[in-house]
């Protein structure tokens, strides 16, 4: 038998920082008829501190991405048949996963903070065996090779419930160099987490800094 153990952590930070239009301001050193308060578009000649309160306003969004996992896996032969070794593998899967998103915006002596996010873990168990019906030890006309493949899945959302999936296979194999394969399955994929917190209204939160 064999076995792999795997696991892996990750962070992802970003912030971006851009001054923006004080559209107050703007429209005052527009409206303004004072050299010293006016926004000269025509020229440069329009004084300093009114360029600077006009980009006075700032625009800056942000995000953090969390994402640690962990899997085991085992596989190997269970017993022997007429048409080859039965072979079973099973294995366990946790994921955490984190992202947080949002931005400042407005004035820069006072701008309105804006965050959501969410997070969500998924353990899961799954397990197969794959069953030689028919092989080179008991060939016969038309069947040089028939397997069977039995397999099932358990997910575990912390927001989503739980969920089972099975899943049935066949490999026909009626001469050499031609195989023919069918399977039935079902699978459960929930949302992107980064959907879920885009639609979900609830997890937006607006303060002041």
């Amino acid at each position: 038998w064999r076995m792999e153990i795997s696991g892996a952590h990750s962070d992802n930070d970003g912030e971006v920082f851009s001054h923006n239009i004080n559209t107050a301001a703007l429209n005052a050193a527009l409206a303004s008829s004072d050299p010293n308060s006016a926004l000269d578009v025509f020229g440069n000649r329009t004084n300093p501190d009114v360029l600077r309160n006009i980009y006075s306003a700032v625009f800056v969004p942000f995000g953090e991405n969390r994402v640690q996992n962990a899997a085991a896996r085992s596989d190997g032969p269970l017993f022997d048949l007429p048409g080859g070794t039965v072979r079973a593998a099973a294995g366990f899967e946790y994921l955490y996963s984190t992202i947080m998103r949002g931005n400042l915006r407005g004035p820069e002596s006072a701008p309105t903070r804006q965050e959501y996010g969410g997070s969500r873990d998924v353990n899961s168990a799954y397990a197969e065996v794959v069953v030689p019906i028919v092989g080179s030890g008991n060939a016969v006309a038309g069947i040089d090779r028939l397997s069977l493949s039995l397999a099932g899945r358990y997910d575990r959302y912390s927001d989503f419930g739980s969920t089972s999936n099975p899943k049935f296979g066949l490999t026909w194999e009626p001469m050499s160099n031609l195989e023919i394969r069918a399977s039935y399955g079902s699978s459960f994929p929930a949302p992107l987490l980064t959907e879920m917190i885009v639609n979900d209204p609830r997890v937006q939160v607006v303060d002041a800094v």
